[in-house]
């Protein structure tokens, strides 16, 4: 069998695509064996959580998502806090029709089998020695997937230390190949290790691990990987871990999941928070419109990228814009004109205000709605200098049949103040490269909420800060005659720390508004 037969065989044995609840069901499992507790109630929760998943997965996939199970979203009422689940996607279905049926189907048929007489954690450690054994028989060399798998199977069969100990060697053998991708660690790599060390409280090997993501492997934590590190701390990290875990959050994320600020409420409830001498009360607050916290009497502050990542922002964008482009040069091309005309304060993405609320019988693209939006912008910040985008196939529309906006653009044409995106290109490109070179001063006109896959190129650290600090939104009166504009927050809802009053600020994405005030009594 090739990897990719054997990796697909062990996805199955393993759970498919529930892999994180299986680790902490069986986690869970063994806890309540060992104190002889009754374990029906843990049952009886798992299997909620199995049904709520495949809820959650059928719905995704009725709407046009991609094949994977979101089981964080499937935590019914009730569900004790370590059978929650932070990973937001699971491994991939794996339809077994596709797994070369004449070289698996006996395979298949024992695993079938053996489940009536074996003990599945038994069945799963005996798949893992058949699987290794035919795969060098065969000559076969492992891939990134082989070690996922057996760091899945290792860590859902109580062996935490050996599923980080696959980490490390995808780690190692990656880097004494040159770099190879068929061996490129991803963060999925360093999750079933992080899982055993999060329920078991190991809050040193949680910041291992997060070290070798980060330092050695180069790649950005995601809100999972951010969530299960700071339950290590929860379970049995200090004052200090947890102070280094939440600012690493506020350099990385917004708002958190309600899962996610349940690690930090548990941190604050443990003795080891008050073991300095120190107490801590926690309430959940509302800021008003500029931030200011009564409850705590603080105000909020606003976060913004570094010089570094500005740096590294612009740069990303650059490669990924000239990378599309379908002809070489064009975008090159661009970034000389904007060296001659820029930099600017203001950008708007002409497309997005032009189809903007004309998804109805009749509702079309309309310039003349640009020109209303860049004269409010105009008006509305008088000492702004002004960059409207547009794609050469609208602009081309616009000549046509739309003689007076057509000649409006030229003259902001003629003043370095529009930019047509020539065909061939993403328009898109063009204004975010323009906003990301402006900096702290760059603003964005648009309702567009960047979620296409061409933004999931970019950084999310990145982007997490860019969108929240950096998008006017707006909208039109009835007879799109006058424009409306929402600027940004004053303040970003991002994880803060007030070392004067000593209170850390918590923002909680499913709690409409409200945020977690953690502050020292």
């Amino acid at each position: 069998m090739d990897t990719g037969t054997v990796s697909a065989l062990l996805n199955l044995v393993i759970g498919k695509w529930r892999w994180e609840l299986q680790q902490r069901y069986q986690y869970l499992l063994q806890q309540y064996t060992a104190a002889g507790q009754d374990t029906a109630p843990l049952d009886a929760a798992y299997e909620l959580c199995v049904t709520a998943a495949v809820a959650e997965k059928e719905k995704h996939k009725k709407e046009g998502g991609d094949q994977y199970a979101r089981v964080f979203g499937a935590h019914p009422p009730g569900i004790p806090a370590p059978l929650k689940c932070h990973v937001e996607k699971q491994i991939e279905l794996q339809d077994p029709s596709k797994l070369q049926p004449e070289k698996v189907a006996a395979l298949l048929t024992g695993i079938t089998e053996a489940e009536k007489s074996i003990p599945m954690q038994q069945l799963r450690k005996s798949a893992v020695e058949m699987a290794l054994r035919d795969l060098e028989a065969c000559g076969q060399t492992w891939d990134e997937l082989i070690f996922l798998q057996l760091a899945r199977v290792a860590a859902i069969t109580g062996d935490t230390d050996k599923a980080y100990g696959y980490a490390k060697q995808l780690v190692s053998a990656w880097q004494a190949n040159d770099k190879s991708p068929r061996l490129t660690p991803r963060l999925r790599d360093f999750q079933p290790a992080l899982v055993g060390y999060a329920l078991t409280g190991q809050a040193d090997k949680a910041q291992e691990i997060v070290d070798l993501i980060t330092q050695t492997c180069g790649l950005d934590l995601t809100e999972p990987e951010f969530g299960l590190w700071l339950e290590a701390i929860a379970n049995g990290g200090d004052c200090d871990q947890i102070a280094t875990a939440l600012h690493a959050v506020a350099a990385e994320l917004n708002e958190l999941r309600e899962t996610t600020v349940e690690m930090v409420e548990i941190f604050f409830r443990s003795d080891r928070a008050a073991a300095a001498g120190q107490q801590w009360l926690q309430k959940w607050v509302r800021p008003d419109d500029q931030g200011n916290v009564a409850e705590a009497g603080i105000q909020l502050q606003l976060a913004d990228l570094s010089d570094a990542d500005w740096t590294a922002f612009g740069q990303q964008v650059l490669s990924l814009a000239v990378q599309q482009e379908k002809r070489q040069g064009r975008f090159q091309d661009y970034t000389k004109w904007l060296k001659r005309n820029g930099p600017f304060d203001i950008m708007i993405d002409g497309a997005n205000v032009a189809l903007w609320g004309e998804n109805y019988e009749g509702g079309a693209f309309r310039p003349e709605k640009v020109k209303v939006m860049y004269e409010t912008v105009a008006k509305e910040n008088p000492d702004a200098k002004i960059l409207l985008v547009l794609h050469a196939g609208r602009f081309g529309d616009i000549k046509q049949n739309h003689k007076e906006t057509f000649t409006w653009l030229e003259e902001l044409r003629s003043q370095g103040r529009f930019h047509i995106a020539p065909a061939g290109s993403n328009d898109d490109w063009y204004w975010m490269y323009a906003a990301v070179m402006a900096r702290e001063k760059g603003m964005l006109v648009s309702n567009d909420l960047l979620r296409d896959h061409v933004w999931n190129l970019l950084r999310p650290k990145h982007m997490l800060k860019w969108t929240q600090r950096h998008i006017i939104r707006f909208h039109f009166n009835f007879e799109k005659t006058e424009a409306y504009l929402k600027y940004p927050s004053p303040y970003t809802p991002c994880v803060q720390y007030n070392e004067d009053k000593g209170v850390w600020m918590v923002p909680c994405a499913d709690r409409d508004g409200q945020w977690l005030c953690v502050r020292k009594v």
